[in-house]
């Protein structure tokens, strides 16, 4: 197994945190100095390097830390601490939040290259590099152009401008709710075309926000959808939206006037799935849409 280096000044933090990786399948290797992890880096076989924020103002040993060789395919990540929620660059990574620390190092791929050099085209399979992970990439080198998504449930483009995305369609998907859902597709192809044609920017927030605010609700629509337990049934409305019904809950409920089942639904509504889901848990609790068979269902 590849290992992460891993550098934090503080012993009791770096301790802390070193443990609490490794409780997660991580291998670690721990230093509390640029110095220390410079010659801890040529003895490791390393997959990244975590780097405290603190360690930044030593310019002159970060940059030959980057420089060594055993890190040349390694990427770096800068541990900062700031506050929940705050937006973050594509390179860092929230100090207190080890499970999308882990999340993020899983996704780094096993030394598979993802394509040629700077201002090449490239593919290649999602089983060996996540779409988060290639976004990070893109966005890391500023790059332009169009990342064609192929999945057995359908095709989808997300489309960059200078490593900022700005459009996302997926199937009938769009915008956010289709950038969502490719990041959470782990089966299939992707290709890049580079180049900089007339996009449409409908997304207007950075890479690095879209990213952890996508996974966020990955995990959220998947704890949702275990806990609605719809599988093999249909979804009816069996009263119409009131005055001060939520947006979410009317679009729904609209929706709903004829049965669906909840993959239906959650294409049939634009809202970002997390929406949908949250609103109609509130709707199946309040009886204002019940669950029939599936069956029920008709073109």
């Amino acid at each position: 197994m590849r290992s992460i280096l891993l550098i934090e000044p503080d012993v009791d933090v770096l301790g802390t945190l070193a443990s609490r990786l490794r409780s997660r399948g991580l291998s670690v290797v721990i230093a509390d100095s640029i110095a220390g992890a410079v010659d801890r880096a040529s003895a490791a076989d390393l997959l990244a390097v975590l780097v405290s924020s603190t360690l930044l103002s030593d310019f002159d040993g970060f940059e030959r830390l980057k420089n060594a060789s055993a890190l040349s395919d390694a990427p770096f990540f800068i541990l900062v601490d700031k506050p929940v929620g705050a937006s973050l660059a594509p390179d860092e990574l929230p100090h207190h939040d080890i499970e999308l620390i882990a999340r993020r190092l899983y996704a780094i791929p096993n030394r598979v290259s993802v394509g040629p050099e700077e201002g090449g085209d490239f593919r290649g399979d999602l089983q060996q590099v996540s779409t988060v992970d290639l976004l990070q990439l893109l966005a890391m080198n500023r790059r332009s152009g169009t990342l064609v998504i192929n999945t057995p449930a359908g095709a989808g483009e997300v489309r960059i401008k200078n490593g900022e995305i700005v459009d996302a369609v997926f199937r009938r998907l769009e915008r956010e709710k289709a950038l969502y859902r490719l990041l959470g597709e782990t089966d299939g192809t992707f290709s890049f075309v580079s180049g900089m044609p007339q996009f449409l920017e409908r997304i207007q927030q950075s890479t690095s926000s879209l990213l952890m605010e996508g996974l966020r609700q990955l995990d959220e629509v998947a704890r949702l959808r275990t806990n609605l337990s719809l599988d093999g049934a249909a979804l009816l409305a069996i009263a119409p939206p009131g005055a001060d019904t939520s947006e979410a809950a009317s679009r729904v409920l609209e929706t709903l006037t004829t049965p669906r089942t909840l993959p239906e639904l959650l294409d049939e509504v634009t809202l970002p799935d997390l929406a949908v889901l949250e609103a109609l848990a509130t709707l199946l609790e309040q009886g204002l849409v019940r669950r029939i068979a599936s069956s029920a269902v008709r073109v």
